[in-house]
């Protein structure tokens, strides 16, 4: 392989391997955010208004 073939491949792996940590990462946000337990926390939260929740709440 040429120098450039090289760094090439190891360019594409770098990107690969970075989007599947960005993926991992966003998938393990969104099923943390939508658990079950914590539904009663954020009903609670919901409650005392002008928060982040309430406004994400609203869009539910």
């Amino acid at each position: 392989m040429t120098n450039s073939e090289v760094k090439e491949h190891a360019e594409q792996a770098y990107l690969h391997l970075t989007y599947n940590v960005l993926y991992a990462t966003i998938q393990k946000i969104a099923h943390s955010i939508g658990s079950k337990e914590a539904f009663e926390v954020y009903r609670q939260i919901e409650s005392t208004k002008n928060t982040p929740v309430h406004i994400v709440q609203n869009y539910l």
